[in-house]
Order: structure tokens, then C-alpha cells, then sequence
């Protein structure tokens, strides 16, 4: 009714289209319309449109008959030849209707909500169905053809290292060699693995303080933690600022000094843009908490420990289940334009028996040593195993860059651990 009162072009030739769909009942609902406009020869029409712009030419009815469309296209572009644009008219028709879909999806939506109100089991029940049925339609939404020609990030990444010359280009792990193998943690998915208690909670914590207590830092730090709860996480943030180690297995009081240590870290960590969840076990959960974070802040982080014990992958196997987690959360990257990093757990397998040398030697952790996903490896744009002989070297690892989708890896970045503040840094 709004379309049909409206003078607005988009409006009028969305008319138009719905006036050509009214001829094919089976596809009268949005589904339908949004599915008929982009097959066939409405996306003859619009491809042709996209065509149009990369070639800096306006997509008149007299350019687009030149794209060698087909005649029922041609039709179509003629039939609109009484607007100024018909090509930048029927775009606009495009996403007045995508508009329209997703209002009538989220009026069912909050419909379905209404109705489960008094029968849900509890209140959180309901908000958690309803962030992820909402974060659905969103993913959903129709995106435009991106032009193939556009070179636009490329041309402004390199007008900034022009610039900048010798700087990180995305955010800093404040691990210097690190930073310059990956150029800082941009929108990708990053994964970094270790076997158990070799320390891969520990690094991601040392990537958060370091962020956080960076200068003019404006990263806000998203930890969603299912390992360990916030305490911990806190505990471990003050233990490294403050070189106080905060064990719960210490039985000596502490001195004036090193409470002194600990309370002045202590302030300081409260001015962080520095965010904990530890209540968060979904994917769903994940998903809702990194979109909001994202309208609250801008500028953030995301971290996953760990992707394994992440519930509400789709598939029959945990195989399946945590490929579709590794897979949302690439997604998840994409979409919100900030990068995460998720912890993953390796197989147990430390060591092997060295025939020639008649002893048991190290074994060095590979890709194929991820647990229960191949996916794991092929959905991240970034894999990092850290490796620590805890029996025979327990001060001394060594992080590589197993896989880098656009860059070189590297066979190990040394670290010192350093045991009584659980955390770990470069090797001078």
C-alpha cells in the first residue's frame, strides 16, 4: 500500500516487478519474489547493471540492450524506459523489497516470540531462540554483486604503508615477531592450537594485556571463556601486569610490596575496554554477544577458548559439529569486519620413539594433530600451534605459523614461559 502511494522510484518500478510476479501465483510470498528477482531475467537485468558501473558507464535502457542479454531481458529493460535510470531503478526496487522481506520476517519473528512467552521453560530460553532467529535473518540479507575491478581496500591498505612505512598495519599482539609474520590480527579467523596445559590459554590472555595496556588503545576485547571463568582470567591479568603470581595453591602471605604490585595492577586493569563472558557455551551465544559488541564498540576482538567445548553445531558426528562451529565463526569474521581468534585443542601425542637414536625425542605439533576437525585447518586464514616440551623444556616454546591464507608461514617464533605469573614473551 506505502509502494503504491509513493512517487519514489524505487517504489514505483518494485511495483512493477511485484505487477510481473502477480502472473505466478506459486512465488507470491517474499521467499518467492526475492528468489524470481535474482533468477532469471531479473538477474539478467541487475548483472547487467553491475556490468554497467564497472565499466563507469550509467545503466541507462540504452546501455543496458548493449549488454547482450536475453530478449525477455531486453523486454524488461524497455518496459522501464520511461525512467531517467531505469538500471539504477530497478537496484532500488531490489532493495525496497529485500527491505520489505526482512520486516515481514521479523514481524513473524516477534510473533513467534509473543506466543512463547508463558509456555518456554524460562526467560533466557526465549532470548537466546530469538538473538539467534534474529542474527539468521541478517546473515540472510541480500548483498549486492561486488564489482571484480574494485581495488578500493587494496589501494588504501597500500596508501597507508606508503605512509606509514614499517608498522603494523592491523591490531597488535604486542608479540613484535609475531606482528610483523601476520601484519597484526585483521578481519580474519585466526586459530591458535596446543596440547593440553602446554599454554594456549595463557598466550591468548598475554594478547589481551598486551592490547589492552597498548597507548591509545581502542580495541575493545571480547573474551568468551567455556575453560576457565572470569576469576581466573583476572587473576591472570593482575599475575602479569603486576609479576605477582596468583596461585590458588600459594600458602605464604603476601608481602607489602607485592600487594602494593597487585592492587596498582589492579586499577589499571579497570580502565581496559576489556569484556568477559564466561557464561556463553553456544555458538548462538557467541554469535549474539560478538554482534552486539560490535554496534556497542566499533572496534573489537573476538576470542574463542575453546572451539571444541563450543555447543550448537549443526551435523551428526562432533566432526561435523565443530566444522560448523570453525565455519560460523569465520563467517562471524567476515561479517562484523573484526578479527577472532579462536583456541583449539590438539591431540594428546607428545612424543616418539627415535629407532636410530634408541630414545624417546619431542614430537613437534602438526595441522593433522588438530582434534576432532579437519575444518579446523581449512577455515582458518591463520593457524598458529604453540609448542612447549613441558617435561624436558618447560621455560622455553616456540609458536609457528603453520598456515597463512595470504602470507608466508614461519617455523617457530621463540617465547620464554614464565611459570609463576602463567604467561609467556618474546625471546630477547
Amino acid at each position: 500500500g506505502r509502494m503504491m502511494k509513493s512517487r519514489n522510484k524505487g517504489d514505483i518500478v518494485a511495483m512493477q516487478l511485484l505487477k510481473l510476479l502477480l502472473l505466478q501465483p506459486s512465488r507470491l510470498t517474499f521467499k518467492g519474489i526475492r528468489k524470481s528477482l535474482f533468477s532469471g531475467i531479473y538477474f539478467e537485468v541487475y548483472t547487467a547493471i553491475q556490468k554497467a558501473w564497472m565499466l563507469d558507464q550509467t545503466p541507462t535502457s540504452e546501455v543496458l540492450l548493449t549488454m547482450g542479454m536475453s530478449d525477455d531481458a531486453n523486454s524488461l529493460v524497455t518496459v522501464l524506459d520511461e525512467y531517467e535510470e531505469p538500471g539504477l531503478a530497478i537496484a532500488d526496487a531490489v532493495a525496497m523489497l529485500e527491505d520489505l522481506r526482512l520486516r515481514e520476517d521479523f514481524a513473524s519473528l516477534c510473533i513467534s516470540g509473543h506466543d512463547k512467552i508463558h509456555t518456554a521453560e524460562s526467560g533466557r530460553e526465549i532470548v537466546r531462540e530469538f538473538q539467534a532467529k534474529a542474527i539468521d535473518l541478517t546473515s540472510s540479507e541480500l548483498v549486492g554483486a561486488k564489482s571484480g575491478g574494485d581495488f578500493s581496500a587494496i589501494n588504501a591498505r597500500m596508501q597507508w604503508q606508503a605512509m606509514n612505512p614499517g608498522k603494523i598495519f592491523g591490531i597488535q599482539t604486542g608479540f613484535r615477531k609475531l606482528d610483523m609474520q601476520i601484519n597484526g590480527l585483521q578481519p580474519k579467523l585466526y586459530l591458535i592450537g596446543a596440547r593440553p596445559s602446554v599454554g594456549k590459554t595463557a598466550i591468548s590472555g598475554d594478547i589481551t594485556t598486551n592490547i589492552c595496556d597498548a597507548p591509545g588503545n581502542e580495541c575493545h576485547v571480547i573474551d568468551i571463556t567455556i575453560e576457565m571463568d572470569d576469576e581466573e582470567l583476572r587473576d591472570r591479568a593482575v599475575a602479569k601486569m603486576s609479576g605477582v603470581g596468583l596461585t590458588s595453591y600459594r600458602t605464604t602471605p603476601y608481602t607489602p610490596t607485592e600487594i602494593k604490585a597487585v592492587l596498582s595492577a589492579q586499577r589499571k586493569i579497570t580502565t581496559w575496554n576489556w569484556h568477559i563472558y564466561d557464561g556463553a557455551v553456544s555458538i548462538d551465544d557467541i554469535e549474539a554477544i560478538a554482534y552486539t559488541a560490535k554496534r556497542m564498540y566499533g572496534n573489537v576482538l573476538i576470542k574463542v577458548d575453546y572451539i571444541q567445548l563450543v555447543t550448537g553445531g549443526k551435523g551428526g558426528n562432533k566432526n561435523e559439529q565443530v566444522g560448523n562451529i570453525s565455519g560460523r565463526l569465520k563467517l562471524l569474521s567476515k561479517a562484523i569486519k573484526s578479527p577472532v581468534i579462536a583456541l583449539a585443542q590438539l591431540r594428546r601425542l607428545e612424543s616418539r620413539f627415535d629407532q636410530a637414536a634408541r630414545k624417546t625425542v619431542h614430537k613437534k605439533p602438526e595441522l593433522d594433530d588438530l582434534r576432532d576437525s579437519g575444518s579446523l585447518e581449512q577455515d582458518a586464514d591463520v593457524a598458529m600451534l604453540l609448542d612447549r616440551n613441558i617435561l624436558d623444556e618447560p621455560d622455553t616454546a616456540t609458536l609457528i605459523v603453520a598456515k597463512q591464507r595470504s602470507g608466508p608461514t614461519h617455523k617457530g617464533i621463540a617465547l620464554d614461559y614464565h611459570k609463576e605469573t602463567t604467561s609467556f614473551s618474546e625471546t630477547l
